[in-house]
């Protein structure tokens, strides 16, 4: 039996293109949904990691009446969250009160300017900077 030109052991070279153009076009269609849902995800993320942040201010506050001198050193909280995509902060700590950010960063800043900032202040009232529902943000 003769073999073609084009023919190789197994697979014709058509089918290998084949192959190649449905991957390519799955993976069009794929790539741009897995990238939102991983911004989601560190978003959540963030401001589950805020959620935290308060609870410890709250524990702060009982032991020292106050949330004056609370910091994220002295707290145990790191700077940077969520997989490096947050920069966590605590705006002000006053007698009463207090504001906590999350600040999105690089990749995550251009992929998500719905929500922007995340904030959440002693009150418990949560807060972003983007134009996005904030029922959906937290």
């Amino acid at each position: 039996m003769q073999k073609s030109f084009f023919y190789v052991d197994g697979f014709h070279l058509i089918e290998i293109l084949i192959t190649l153009t449905i991957v390519s076009l799955l993976m069009t269609t794929a790539l741009p949904a897995y990238y939102h849902y991983l911004t989601q995800v560190r978003r959540f993320e963030a401001a589950n990691d805020l959620s935290k942040l308060a609870l410890a201010l709250e524990s702060y506050f009982i032991e020292h009446h106050t949330y004056e001198n609370a910091t994220l050193d002295v707290l145990h909280f790191p700077k940077i969250i969520a997989k490096n995509t947050y920069q966590l902060a605590i705006l002000s700590a006053t007698e009463n009160d207090y504001r906590l950010t999350a600040t999105p960063q690089a990749h995550q800043a251009e992929q998500d300017k719905r929500c922007g900032v995340l904030a959440l202040n002693a009150a418990g009232e949560k807060m972003i900077t983007g134009d996005g529902n904030i029922n959906e943000c937290w």
